[in-house]
């Protein structure tokens, strides 16, 4: 056999040098997350601090009669929407709400993909929008007289302007207490059950899926894993409801501290009706002591049938 001249080897390692450097320049090279202050986007991009002005005004005074024009079309927002949106927050957070921005990144991405991206400095990861090549993700701290949230919304480029392309606010305090402070009081119960439920309301308090979350989280989750397993935590609760086939049991935030959602399978499907309060005064009853620390337990149905109920969840306090 004989051996391939140097001219055809060095067309070979040419190729197998493109695509090396196709292969990390696209994965490696061109997802990139850039840190931006309020004062690059003022002198260099206009649009995007025009709008990013018009969110944090919006959040201040409570209405805008333009912000809604710079959405994407496909989200279909409106003034009115908008308005509801606001009230809910007001809600959740409590009034005097104030708005600042605490950070703003140019992502670089894939179009062809929507991918997770790690701006590494700030320990967060942002998943970048299908089929643009960049946008721009900010963090707006939202301090309220209850609670504080964390919105984050992002621009994407369309037909030679920029639209917001997702908008949301997330918890960032339950009972006035960050995920540092539920991670602290989680390490010190002596109760497993309550341990992982502490748990799992911080790591509730450092995820927006999907667009957003903070390294932290993972961290939270380790911890959770070495105390018990999801499936185990589980196991715990149907074990003690013998008359309830559970299909999930999961934490929630309650105004007066924890509770747990109960998600089960109707008994009997032939019943006219499935009567949801008595269903959780069953559960709270054999529980006992392992849901003493709750402030309270939803109840729902894991699915719809036709003998069930109009209500479709019934919340007990504890």
């Amino acid at each position: 056999m004989k051996n391939k001249s140097p001219g055809v080897r060095l067309a070979w390692l040419n190729k197998i040098f493109f695509f090396l450097y196709s292969f990390f320049s696209s994965s490696f090279l061109f997802s990139q997350c850039e840190a931006l202050s309020l004062l690059d986007l003022e002198k260099s991009e206009k649009q995007i601090f025009k709008i990013s002005s018009e969110v944090l005004d919006f959040f201040n005074s409570g209405s805008s009669k333009t912000l809604a024009s710079f959405f994407h079309p496909r989200l279909k927002i409106t003034k009115e929407k908008l308005g509801a949106f606001y009230q809910l927050e007001k809600f959740r957070l409590g009034l005097p709400l104030k708005s600042y921005l605490y950070r703003v990144w140019k992502i670089s991405s894939k179009e062809e993909i929507a991918e997770d991206i790690l701006c590494e400095k700030d320990g967060v990861t942002l998943l970048s929008h299908y089929g643009y090549s960049h946008q721009f993700n900010f963090w707006v701290n939202l301090l309220g007289a209850k609670e504080q949230g964390v919105l984050l919304f992002s621009l994407v480029p369309v037909n030679g302007d920029y639209v917001i392309g997702s908008f949301q606010v997330v918890k960032w305090s339950h009972m006035k207490k960050g995920y540092e402070d539920w991670v602290r009081e989680a390490l010190k119960e002596k109760s497993k059950e309550l341990s992982y439920l502490k748990l799992d309301i911080a790591k509730k308090l450092t995820l927006g899926d999907p667009f957003f979350k903070i390294e932290a989280s993972k961290e939270i989750e380790s911890l959770q894993r070495k105390l018990l397993l999801e499936k185990d935590f589980f196991k715990i609760y149907q074990k003690k409801l013998k008359t309830l086939e559970l299909k999930s049991v999961k934490s929630i935030f309650n105004q007066n501290g924890i509770g747990l959602k109960f998600s089960y399978l109707p008994l009997d499907k032939g019943k006219e009706s499935v009567n949801l309060e008595k269903d959780c005064l069953t559960i709270k009853d054999s529980l006992g002591t392992l849901i003493q620390d709750l402030s309270g337990i939803r109840c729902e149905l894991a699915l719809k049938t036709s003998s069930s109920s109009s209500q479709e969840s019934f919340f007990l306090a504890l």
